[in-house]
């Protein structure tokens, strides 16, 4: 018999397995091409310390970003986004060391726990202004350490103006006019100011002052006293003889009421003047019969004593006539 010729399988039965075989090529490189994926660096800006650099990293996650830049994550610190987020190429990372601090101001203690890498922005968190004369314990720029106790001294200054008395002195001055013993106010004295400054600097409520400068005000003025170098008047001349030749007896003065003349005189004030300004002292002397018994100056100015002494003068020369309303009272 002859054999039949069959269409050959060969290359009918080949080629599933081509088709197999591609598939299998495509699928390797498909994997190959994600394992190289998975193995390919990615750039990310990490911001760390106050500084901002590039680093390569061979894994995608935050925390193997953070290895990479030698970042030693530590609990507390303020890690953006977080340890276990994955990133892609041109990704940020933020890392933050929190500083626990404790500051002492205005009596009170806070504990802080601040990202802040100076003094200035612990005091920041902590609520805490400076006054322009204020002086914390470190400098605000100063950097900030764990376990680091900052203190807060509160100053303030002012300067205080007071105004002081300053008293008056006296000058006494020699008056031939003035019997001696008597005196006179020329002029009256004034206290004069004088204005200090004061430099108040106040430390955690506690005050001082210092002295910064003294100015007058205004100046004082000398009290001027005259007192008298004039010698007293001679005593009364006894009673004179009269033209028959026996003397005349003079009034006696002794045993009167002076201090009743006085009173109805000038109210019992030695001191007193007249409203016309002509009769002085107790007894309203006139210049000149004051003067005419031995006075100096005018009766207001003299003594009690001598203004009674030198009345009782008068009075033995002429009896109460001087005083013809109020000498009834003798």
């Amino acid at each position: 018999m002859t054999p039949l010729h069959l269409p050959a399988r060969t290359s009918a039965s080949r080629r599933p397995a081509v088709a197999v075989a591609t598939c299998a090529v495509a699928v390797g490189l498909v994997g190959t091409t994600a394992a190289f994926a998975a193995d390919d660096p990615i750039t990310v800006r990490v911001s760390a310390d106050g500084r901002d650099r590039a680093v390569q990293v061979d894994g995608t996650t935050v925390a193997e970003a953070l290895d990479a830049a030698g970042v030693e994550v530590e609990e507390g610190d303020v890690v953006e986004p977080a340890l276990d987020t994955r990133l892609a190429d041109g990704d940020a990372v933020r890392y933050d060391d929190a500083h626990d601090v404790r500051v002492m101001a205005d009596g009170r203690t806070w504990a802080v726990t601040t990202t802040g890498e100076t003094v200035a922005q612990a005091l920041a968190d902590a609520r805490i202004a400076l006054g322009p004369t204020d002086a914390p314990s470190l400098a605000v720029d100063a950097p900030l350490t764990d376990g680091l106790v900052l203190s807060v001294t509160r100053v303030t200054e002012e300067r205080v103006a007071v105004d002081e008395a300053v008293p008056f002195g006296t000058e006494r001055r020699a008056d031939a006019d003035l019997a001696r013993g008597q005196e006179r106010v020329v002029q009256e004295g004034r206290e004069g100011a004088l204005r200090r400054t004061f430099l108040v600097r106040t430390v955690n409520g506690v005050a001082t002052r210092t002295l910064e400068a003294s100015a007058p005000v205004s100046g004082a003025r000398t009290r001027v006293v005259a007192y008298g170098t004039a010698e007293p008047a001679p005593a009364p001349q006894p009673a004179r003889a009269s033209r028959g030749g026996s003397r005349t007896a003079a009034p006696a003065a002794d045993g009167l009421d002076w201090a009743a003349l006085a009173r109805c005189e000038s109210g019992g004030n030695p001191r007193a003047v007249s409203s016309n300004g002509l009769y002085h002292g107790l007894y309203q002397f006139d210049r000149r019969t004051w003067q005419g018994v031995g006075g100096s100056g005018v009766a207001s100015d003299a003594p009690a004593d001598e203004q009674t002494a030198r009345a009782q003068a008068l009075y033995a020369q002429r009896g109460a006539s001087p005083w013809p309303t109020c000498g009834k009272h003798l």
